[in-house]
This record gives C-alpha cells, structure tokens and sequence, in this order.
C-alpha cells in the first residue's frame, strides 16, 4: 500500500525533485521509523522476485539510498 499525496517540490521545477516524509516499519531497526527523502534521479518503485513492492528513495537525514518495503505513507 503507498499513499502519495500532493508535494512539494524542492527548489527549481525543472530539477524534478520532490522532497516528502516517509513512514514505514524498517525490518533493520524493527520498528517504524519516519524520515526525510526526496525523488532525486535513481529514485524508483518496482516489485522484487518474491514480489514486495519496493520504493528506493533518497534518504535526506543519512544522505544515502534506502529501500521502503510492502507498505509505506508518504506525506
């Protein structure tokens, strides 16, 4: 499940780059974390082989990618 409400966008329009708060349950800390990313080049949603759906964003607060799995909410 993904929810995707309107966003802002980060800086000039022509970069394509929006900026969001994600909150979802993270397997690594076992818990459900929130923080900030953005869709910069690279940024994507797919379906891995055992078919979780999988969003790959930029991570804002570690500045490094990370994955969000089966279910995310993105404000």
């Amino acid at each position: 499940m993904c929810y995707n409400p309107s966003y802002k966008t980060k800086g000039n329009m022509d970069t394509n780059i929006i900026t969001f708060i994600i909150t979802y349950y993270a397997k690594k800390h076992k818990k459900v974390i929130t923080r900030n990313g953005d869709t910069r080049e690279g940024s994507k949603t797919w379906t891995d082989s055992l078919g979780q759906k999988i969003f790959t964003y930029w991570d804002l607060d570690s500045n490094g990618w990370r994955n969000a799995t089966d279910t995310w909410i993105i404000k």
